[in-house]
């Protein structure tokens, strides 16, 4: 694991996770998951470059996949991701809740970014 990602690895990360974080919120309110209508590039941003572009999460099954990567985290770098994801309210809420102060909070992030991306890489 490289403790440093591109600009575009992170950008793929933030984004598999902000689709992922997405789905879990579509499959808790309703219980159906990700709504095979809705073409997730079409409604968040693209990367730049062509390697980066995220996955078109149209099916429960590539949702699950990110959801196995973060349930694979080091404890400590899981809690930092599902309070940035999953939970409301300003980085200094969220490092609270994950007993850090906001410069570990976004350090943990970072380091949970190197950890989380060849995982989703590795299935497109």
């Amino acid at each position: 694991m490289s403790s440093e990602l591109t600009e575009s690895q992170r950008a793929y990360a933030q984004r598999c996770l902000e689709a992922w974080a997405e789905w879990s919120a579509r499959l808790e309110v309703n219980g159906l998951g990700w709504n095979r209508r809705v073409n997730w590039i079409s409604n968040h941003r693209r990367g730049t470059d062509p390697g980066s572009t995220p996955p078109i999460y149209n099916s429960d099954e590539q949702a699950m996949h990110t959801e196995r990567c973060v349930l694979n985290l080091p404890q400590v770098l899981r809690a930092v991701v599902l309070a940035e994801y999953l939970n409301q309210g300003g980085r200094q809420k969220k490092a609270k809740e994950c007993q850090c102060t906001p410069e570990t909070f976004k350090k943990r992030l970072e380091r949970a970014y190197a950890y989380i991306y060849p995982g989703l890489r590795s299935k497109r």
